[in-house]
């Protein structure tokens, strides 16, 4: 294939464009979400996700098993704080656990996931708020200084005047399509509903609810693909997979996912005006982005 040709594959005019494959291995016709099901089946008490930092406290190891009820137990508790299908859902941390359940359980309730580089500042996160339509921003409280509460109440003041995130949601004309911010680790902020009040609503929505929303998320090539134009994501018919965590996958998961720590896998690609990182290999640019996966 000519270089013009994979050029105009990745970018069309100003916007960022990926598009599905004609050549090479066949994909399988499978959400990210019905392969966990399937892995989680298929091999329950294989080790899919391990966290071993006893250094900061953290020491989790989930089975396939394990790790599909955690992420239904987070997809539940997504269902009831209302977030629907196309739904983008912004991301804002670093290497947690979490992280990996929300790009689970986001895939299983067909949201868009909106993954935020944790160097950007205050003006660059009002940029990914406005252009990508984020309705709901999941994020921890800072990162090596950089406090992304005292950031998101600057650009959204109306935050301060919500008293239960749980029933009441944000009105801002800034950001039309903002509702709710849920706020990662243990400290509380007004306004910002805890993950862990997130999880303890998944019990208002049941399993068959899950399922049926579940089978309403397809990787068909007729459904809509969302298109990056530097943060913004626009719904347009194509004949590519979903842009949205909905993508069918190459092949079969494997065994387990070993997460780097937190302060080697946090760096997400440089935004337009940012300075560039320095060059790193494949393999430490596939560890930034997911973790190892052996």
């Amino acid at each position: 294939m000519s270089a013009s040709k994979v050029l105009n594959m990745s970018l069309r005019g100003n916007k960022a464009i990926w598009e599905a494959e004609t050549f090479g291995e066949q994909m399988i016709d499978v959400t990210v979400g019905d392969l966990l099901d399937r892995q989680a089946e298929a091999a329950p008490d294989k080790e899919a996700l391990v966290y071993r930092y006893p250094e900061i406290g953290l020491n989790l190891r989930l089975t396939y098993a394990g790790m599909r009820d955690e992420a239904n137990r987070v997809a539940r508790g997504l269902m009831a704080l209302g977030i629907r299908l196309g739904d983008h859902v912004a991301l804002l941390a670093s290497n947690l656990p979490e992280w990996v359940l929300l790009e689970m359980a986001l895939a299983k309730v067909g949201a868009v996931l909106v993954t935020v580089n944790t160097n950007f500042r205050q003006a660059e996160l009002e940029y990914v708020l406005g252009q990508a339509d984020v309705h709901t921003l999941v994020l921890m409280d800072e990162y090596r200084g950089n406090d992304y509460v005292r950031s998101l109440k600057a650009l959204l003041p109306e935050l301060d005047g919500v008293t239960d995130p749980v029933t009441e949601t944000v009105t801002s004309a800034r950001f039309p399509t903002f509702r709710r911010a849920v706020l990662l680790g243990e400290r509380q902020h007004p306004g910002l509903l805890p993950f862990s009040r997130l999880l303890e609503l998944s019990v208002v929505v049941s399993d068959e609810a899950l399922a049926e929303r579940q089978a309403a998320v397809t990787p068909r090539l007729s459904d809509p693909v969302h298109e990056r134009d530097h943060g913004r994501a626009e719904r347009r018919h194509h004949h590519a997979p979903r842009h949205d965590q909905q993508r069918p996958v190459r092949r079969p998961a494997r065994a387990i996912w070993r997460r780097r720590p937190v302060a080697e896998c946090d760096a997400a690609l440089p935004h337009r005006g940012q300075r560039r990182r320095p060059a790193v290999d494949a393999r430490q640019r596939r560890h930034r982005r997911q973790g190892d996966r052996l």
